[in-house]
Order: C-alpha cells, then sequence, then structure tokens
C-alpha cells in the first residue's frame, strides 16, 4: 500500500499571472525532491489525462510530491494562446517547481517532460537545475511539434472537406508576421520562431553533471531513432517500453508500462520505497 496524499486544485503564482495546477502532496513527505509533471499538447494532452493523473497519484504514494499543471494559455490556466511564447513557458515550469517546493518544504525537484513538454522542461532545467529528470517519449524539436501540427490539421481539413484557399503554408505565414490557428490553437510567430530554434539534444548537453536523466521511448521496437542518440548519450538510463502511444489514443487508454518504467528509477535516485506492480494504486 502507498502512503496517503492530499489532493488539491486550485490556482499558483506564475510569472505572467496565475496557472491552474493539482498539488498532490503525501501526508508524509519521504524525500527532499519533488516532481513537476509538464504535460503534453493540446490533443496529446487529453489522449494522455488518465495515464498521467495515475502517475503523478503513484508517484505521491511513494512520498513524492507531484505538480501537475497548465502553461499559461493553456487548458484551465488564463491567458490567450496566441499571446503565449516559449519563454513565458520555461518561466511557467521554474515557477511551478519553486512553488511545489515551497509547499512540500523541500529544496530539489525533479522535471517529468512528457512529448512537447520535454522541451519547456528541458529549458528551464538548464535555468533552474533539477536533481533527476525523466524525458517520455521527448518531441525533439519545436520544429518537429510545428510540423506536426501543421499535418493534424491538413488531416482534419481534408475529412471534413475543407480547403485552405490561401496556398501558404504555416512557415510562410509565420514569416509574414501572422498567427496561425489550428483547430482553435493559436501559434504566433513570436512562438513559432522561439521553437524553431529549440532541439532536446542540444538542451541535454547544457544539464548539470549531477542531474540523473532518464529517457523512455514508448515503441513496438526496441531500437531507438538515430535522432534519439544524444539523449541516450546523456542518459543514466534509457528505457524502452513496449506499449501503445498513450499520446495518440482516441480512447481512454489505460496501461502500467509507464508506471512501471518510471517509479524504479525515482526511487533508485530519490532513494524512496516504491510498491510492487500489484501493490499500486490506480
Amino acid at each position: 500500500m502507498g502512503l496517503s496524499c492530499n489532493e488539491t486544485s486550485g490556482y499558483l503564482p506564475g510569472p505572467g499571472g496565475d496557472l491552474y495546477g493539482t498539488l498532490h502532496l503525501p501526508e508524509r513527505v519521504a524525500t527532499d525532491t519533488a516532481v513537476v509533471l509538464v504535460e503534453p499538447f493540446g490533443e496529446e494532452k487529453k489522449c494522455a489525462y488518465r495515464l498521467l493523473v495515475r502517475l503523478a497519484r503513484a508517484i505521491a504514494a511513494c512520498g513524492i510530491p507531484v505538480l501537475r499543471f497548465d502553461l499559461a494559455g493553456t487548458g484551465d490556466s488564463p491567458g490567450e494562446h496566441a499571446q503565449a511564447d516559449f519563454a513565458g513557458w520555461c518561466a511557467d515550469v521554474c515557477a511551478a517547481a519553486d512553488f511545489v517546493r515551497q509547499q512540500a518544504g523541500i529544496s530539489a525537484w525533479c522535471p517529468i517532460g512528457v512529448r512537447f513538454g520535454a522541451l519547456p522542461a528541458l529549458q528551464a532545467a538548464v535555468e533552474l537545475p533539477p536533481r533527476a529528470m525523466v524525458l517520455l517519449e521527448p518531441v525533439l524539436s519545436g520544429n518537429e511539434f510545428l510540423r506536426d501540427l501543421e499535418r493534424r490539421q491538413k488531416i482534419k481539413d481534408m475529412m471534413s472537406g475543407q480547403r485552405d484557399d490561401t496556398g501558404a503554408d504555416a512557415a510562410s505565414r509565420w514569416r509574414a508576421g501572422e498567427t496561425v490557428d489550428f483547430g482553435g490553437v493559436a501559434v504566433s510567430s513570436q512562438m513559432a520562431g522561439q521553437l524553431s530554434e529549440v532541439e532536446a539534444g542540444s538542451l541535454v548537453g547544457k544539464l548539470a553533471p549531477a542531474c540523473a536523466l532518464q529517457v523512455i521511448r514508448v515503441s513496438g521496437s526496441a531500437k531507438l531513432p538515430p535522432a534519439w542518440q544524444p539523449l541516450v548519450d546523456a542518459a543514466k538510463q534509457t528505457t524502452v517500453v513496449a506499449d501503445k502511444p498513450f499520446w495518440g489514443q482516441l480512447e481512454y487508454y489505460e496501461s502500467d508500462a509507464v508506471i512501471d518504467a518510471v517509479l524504479p528509477f525515482l526511487g533508485d535516485i530519490l532513494q524512496v520505497a516504491v510498491p510492487k506492480t500489484e501493490e499500486k494504486v490506480s
């Protein structure tokens, strides 16, 4: 059985205004390190929601404080998405780390960056060195993220019979200073410009040497893509989880596979007891 935890949802102070989040605070904190869960973006966040809530609860049941939160202009956090920028989101992650450490009365932190969330989590980790870090099926660059947004929108438009009569791709419109809307998600030219310079492989090279990094790939193949090599080289542990892409399932999807990969790593690095699989709280 895990430790009892309190869950509190509400607003926490951010650099540009309040942020909405949920604090998972164990009744007995067993470590000096808190976890900040930096979640995926848009539809991927919706798909991954159930799994990530279960992951947060499983971590908290080990005596590790956890904070889940929405970046400014996303989810239930105030602000307009079109006004958001990557630098601000990185500052949001740092503010979330400060908040959870203050609430738990501890000093260190550990970000878990999931999919797109890996990019602001990495930048925040460069600015505010953590004790450990987990990259869970990370998006490898801002350009990859932007291309995927455009690709998904084109597929939606094709399936709905809609056409873009402008003939201009998103990159051209950003170069012209426009804001591009992807199904209600507006990305400004400023945001696109910032993201075009973000590379996970470059950022991991800037992490403090003392930061223990776990890199998790979720795939049916045990072979890692060559583009992952900079992350693998920097990692203390690389784990391949044979599972469905939890960030892309249309239905609610539950699996212990990712949780089983994360908990032992945190338990080892943070020196806390981790329950066996059959003992975990769902």
